[in-house]
């Protein structure tokens, strides 16, 4: 985390602050990036947008600054609180590059570890990626509809979405090349040499088998995707593609394509997908639609597959959704706080419905 870009985010968000409380302030930032609650996060995020927030979280928020600033203004400081939960949330979302940029780093020092009291006397390492992913759908999902006015120089969108795409191709690089090579090595030696197998070759044994756990999981995301997309069946409307009508595929096509999936990321071709299963069902998206008419075109049972174990947990931050889970009431499109009809590509709203199932998913 650097102490400049703190001093620069507040200068760019047209915020005052004097060296001595800037000092405070980044002193604070890097306690609460050490926070590992979802919950608490979430809350950050609303907070940022200026969604309307109280509770615990917010509290220890505050306290987080006004206890090491007398200074600290407790009213009359909605700025300052969007401002300095845009810096925290940024932090954490780069402590999670840092931390994953450096996994390589100690994988070589865990391989050269022989001693397990070395190992006890280890820092505790705090994993900031499963919430940074958590906070970057949350932002990224939230704005879809432009609901909210950030007026913040921090760059935390450009973050969140940085970090999702990579975290998404990351998370699905094979890895088996990378031990390939010293398994043979070691298989090698032990055709001549059988003995136990050293320290590091356990380490690249275990590795390896990882390795290929997760390559089955790649390949099976992979065929189970293309099966559905040859096959052209939505086992959720137990119809054909053809018989279901695009605006209906819209949503469905998200959901089932999150089924298929083995990961809490997204799919990196997931937008060309959907938009080839959309184009196989009745209309193949060829028209403009609207969120209000994707909502309308489906039938109560079929809501309530796609909103699945996770309504009570959506929320405005997931917008799509809410106006799903909203929409079994009289006039719900007119109080979900946002414009439902506004015209949208039939893969834009899938493709929205598919993030927002994601983000839900790995939250919960």
């Amino acid at each position: 985390m650097n102490k400049s870009k703190i001093a620069e985010w507040h200068t760019l968000s047209k915020v005052a602050v004097q060296n001595e409380t800037l000092n405070h302030r980044y002193e604070s930032i890097e306690n609460l990036t050490n926070r590992n609650e979802i919950d608490f996060w979430l809350d950050i995020v609303r907070l940022y947008l200026e969604i309307n927030v109280t509770g615990k979280n917010v509290t220890d928020f505050v306290n987080a600054f006004s206890t090491v600033d007398n200074t600290f203004p407790l009213t009359k400081n909605d700025k300052l609180l969007q401002v300095l939960a845009g810096m925290v949330l940024i932090c954490k979302i780069e402590l999670a590059v840092d931390s994953d940029s450096t996994v390589d780093d100690e994988s070589e020092e865990e391989e050269e570890e022989t001693s397990s009291e070395e190992s006890e006397e280890e820092d505790e390492v705090v994993d900031h990626s499963e919430i940074a992913l958590v906070i970057s759908n949350a932002l990224v999902n939230s704005v879809f509809f432009n609901q909210y006015k950030l007026n913040t120089k921090v760059p935390v969108l450009e973050t969140a979405k940085a970090y999702l795409t990579d975290y998404s191709f990351n998370q699905r690089a094979s890895e088996i090349s990378e031990h390939e090579d010293e398994l043979n090595e070691t298989i090698s030696r032990m055709s001549e040499e059988p003995e136990e197998l050293e320290a590091s070759e356990q380490v690249n044994l275990v590795k390896a088998a990882q390795a290929i756990i997760k390559e089955n999981k790649l390949l099976s995301e992979e065929v189970n995707v293309l099966w559905w997309l040859f096959g052209e069946y939505s086992e959720l409307a137990n119809k054909y593609f053809s018989e279901i009508e695009d605006n209906s595929m819209a949503v469905l096509s998200a959901k089932e394509l999150y089924d298929l999936s083995k990961f809490n990321s997204e799919l990196p071709a997931a937008r060309h997908i959907l938009r080839k299963a959309i184009k196989a069902s009745n209309g193949g998206g060829t028209k403009q639609t609207s969120l209000k008419s994707c909502i309308d075109s489906l039938e109560q049972t079929l809501k309530e597959k796609i909103l699945d174990s996770n309504a009570e947990s959506i929320d405005i931050l997931t917008p799509c959704l809410y106006a799903l889970k909203k929409s079994s009431t009289k006039e719900w499109y007119k109080t979900i706080g946002f414009a439902v009809d506004e015209k949208q590509n039939h893969s834009d709203l899938a493709m929205q419905f598919y993030k927002e199932i994601v983000f839900i998913n790995s939250a919960n």
